[in-house]
């Protein structure tokens, strides 16, 4: 009976400890190849978040490129599972460990030399994102500068010279084309960053006046000096690959916003970025009497734009889900407090319309939502 007792004992455990090993071996998640803009900076915000960065803009920026969630500069639960829906990884405390870089063709006679050191993620997808930026016409001199400093050892001159395209090599492994692209329109905010990086362009000369006649020889008067050209503004510091206005162009955000309104946008992201330039403004992402009376203030003339309803873009009558959610939206990621804006959401909801975001407020969205306000 002792010897079967010890065999058994014997195959119990190793059974137990097979099991452990293959548990600590199972496979973890790969991550997605980097196909579009929209994965490379995922992969960027990422990085620069677990720098330690927090800065507004920038996250903003990143959120804009990755598109589908609010470009609010928070890097809240709607981020992390953008984050995780284009990567395919997991949104935590641990950087991804680099992609090995793809094996160059064979090249003849190769000189041998020292190996390149693997490039991080955030190199990677910095050279991806300038070559996306480039084939799609961008010529923007400070965002190429803004891609080189992200992809290191390049001179940052803002030109897609030979050393930048063979940096882009280096990284990537892949060559780059050089076919030309057509270029690409201007969205509002490009637009917008051309007009505050550009100089402004030097008045002509006022014409030299007659010259006296030979009869009454009189002194001929003076040359009016030309005058001299605009200062250039100083452009925005190269803190990130994807370039936003500067706070202290309050009266450009108010033209470029409405400019971009009366053309017919209303994406709400897009005019918070907007709003928050302005200043003194709730940034809410809506077009409305506080912001238009705002842009007129700064222009020094009248605007025209399309009314809105107190919802915004939702019709009338409004689902008291759809009400709820917008107003947790509205309080929680914009801040917003306008009076008429609350009373009309309270409205739909079937509550009294005081305005106020109050006990019975809250208890109706949450009952309706689950959310908290």
């Amino acid at each position: 009976m002792t010897p079967i007792l010890l065999v058994l004992g014997f195959v119990s455990a190793a059974s137990a400890l097979g099991y452990w090993l293959g548990k600590g071996n199972a496979p973890k998640p790969e991550p997605k190849p980097i196909k579009t803009t929209a994965d490379a900076a995922a992969r960027l915000i990422h990085a620069y978040y677990l720098d330690g960065g927090r800065d507004n803009n920038r996250i903003a920026a990143y959120q804009l490129h990755m598109g589908k969630i609010a470009a609010d500069g928070i890097v809240g639960s709607a981020t992390k599972d953008r984050y995780q829906k284009l990567t395919g990884l997991p949104w935590d405390a641990k950087k991804p460990a680099p992609r090995p870089l793809p094996k160059p063709a064979p090249k003849p006679a190769p000189k041998p030399g020292p190996k390149p050191a693997p490039a991080t993620d955030s190199k990677i997808a910095a050279a991806r994102l300038l070559r996306a930026y480039y084939d799609d016409g961008g010529r923007e001199t400070n965002k190429i500068k803004a891609y080189q400093l992200h992809m290191e050892k390049l001179t940052v001159d803002g030109k897609v010279g030979s050393k930048t395209r063979a940096r882009y090599t280096q990284l990537t492994g892949a060559p780059w084309s050089n076919i030309p692209s057509p270029p690409k329109e201007k969205g509002p905010i490009e637009a917008l960053f051309s007009k505050i990086s550009k100089p402004a362009a030097p008045k002509p000369a006022a014409p030299k006046p007659a010259a006296p006649k030979p009869a009454a020889p009189k002194p001929a008067a003076p040359k009016p000096a030309a005058p001299k050209p605009a200062a250039k503004k100083a452009l925005m510091p190269l803190d990130g690959p994807l370039l936003l206005p500067p706070q202290s162009e309050s009266e450009e955000a108010a033209a470029a916003l409405d400019s971009y309104v009366r053309k017919g946008g209303s994406a709400r992201s897009e005019i918070a970025v907007y709003q928050r330039h302005m200043k003194a403004v709730d940034p809410d992402g809506i077009a409305g009497p506080a912001t238009k009376a705002r842009a007129q203030s700064l222009l020094g003339k009248s605007v025209s734009w399309p009314t809105l309803t107190p919802l915004g873009a939702a019709p009338s009558p409004v689902d008291a889900k759809d009400a709820a959610n917008e107003l947790a939206d509205y309080v929680t990621t914009y801040h917003g407090s306008h009076v008429d804006r609350i009373a009309a959401y309270q409205k739909a909801l079937g509550l009294g319309a005081d305005g106020k975001v109050g006990p019975v407020t809250r208890a109706k969205v949450k009952s309706l939502t689950g959310r908290t306000i």
